[in-house]
């Protein structure tokens, strides 16, 4: 606080560098007892105490100066220590260092888990193949052995087996065909709900853009007819009212008579009922103990 001007300006030409330069010196002097982060956590006790030292024992400085000390921020410190600068720098990169190995790490486990389930899904579908083939292998087998076994016997019975043999393989290739076909339709069915999503989104989008040109249109047209009445009006009564605040007070009027006769035009032909208290009515209705609730 500037407390003698002219004290001021005869003692120095740069009052504001010539103080700071002295509080600096102070700072430092007491921040030397300090690491850099003891430094950071004691900062705002030391700043008061350097505070009440000066208050106290330097006050010769500021009163030839004509100034007078309250108070003191801090508002940068500066880290001249290369040492805890690579620290910090080394800590940072280590920092940046495993949350790449960690990103890296989780991206090997989704491809070790993707190629896991694809390959079960491969062994699957081979078991599959090898049971269908398995079986028709059997079946085969046996149809041959009860060829052999009943080919001295009627050619029916033959016949039967053969017949048998070409339903295995029908059913098989029946179940392979159904499973490609359930398949297709799956992804079919997965296309067709992106694409009607997709085109849910855009028709929403569109819907909204007409929307907000509809209402900026009705506005602007609501605004523009507005501007125009009130122009008008103005303009009619300028010659028998040269005051522009009174014909504007009553253009005001007429709105504020117009809203009400259209409110109490609402209230008549309804089923509406109007509440309004002593004080908006300009009633007096007696001590306010003997009335507890007013309705009009």
């Amino acid at each position: 606080q500037v407390v003698d001007v002219e004290r001021l300006v005869q003692s120095t030409a740069d009052p504001t560098s010539d103080i700071w330069h002295a509080l600096r010196a102070r700072i430092a002097a007491a921040s030397s007892q300090y690491g850099f982060v003891d430094f950071l956590k004691q900062a705002p006790a030391m700043k008061d105490e350097l505070v009440a030292l000066e208050k106290g024992n330097n006050t010769d400085f500021y009163t030839s100066r004509g100034v007078r000390l309250h108070s003191m921020e801090l508002i940068e410190v500066e880290l001249h220590s290369d040492g805890v600068a690579s620290s910090i720098t080394n800590a940072i990169a280590s920092e940046a260092a495993l949350r790449i190995n960690e990103v890296e790490k989780l991206r090997t486990e989704n491809e070790l888990e993707i190629a896991r389930i694809d390959g079960q899904h491969r062994m699957l579908m081979q078991e599959l193949a090898n049971q269908l083939l398995s079986d028709a292998r059997a079946h085969e087998a046996q149809t041959q052995e009860a060829e052999l076994r009943y080919a001295r016997e009627a050619s029916e019975e033959g016949q039967r087996a053969a017949h048998e043999l070409q339903v295995a393989e029908n059913s098989a290739t029946l179940r392979i065909t159904q499973e490609n076909h359930t398949f297709a339709l799956r992804a079919v069915e997965a296309a067709n709900r992106v694409a009607l999503e997709t085109g849910r989104s855009a028709l929403l989008d569109v819907l909204e853009a007409n929307l907000r040109k509809e209402s900026a249109s009705t506005g602007m047209v609501t605004g523009l007819h507005m501007g125009k009445s009130v122009d008008e009006y103005l303009h009619a009564l300028q010659s028998s009212l040269p005051d522009l605040d009174k014909r504007i007070s009553l253009f005001t009027f007429m709105q504020e008579l117009g809203a009400r006769n259209a409110t109490s035009l609402n209230l008549a032909s309804g089923n509406a009922q109007l509440y309004v208290t002593p004080e908006s009515a300009n009633l007096y209705l007696g001590p306010s103990r003997a009335l507890n609730h007013t309705e009009l």
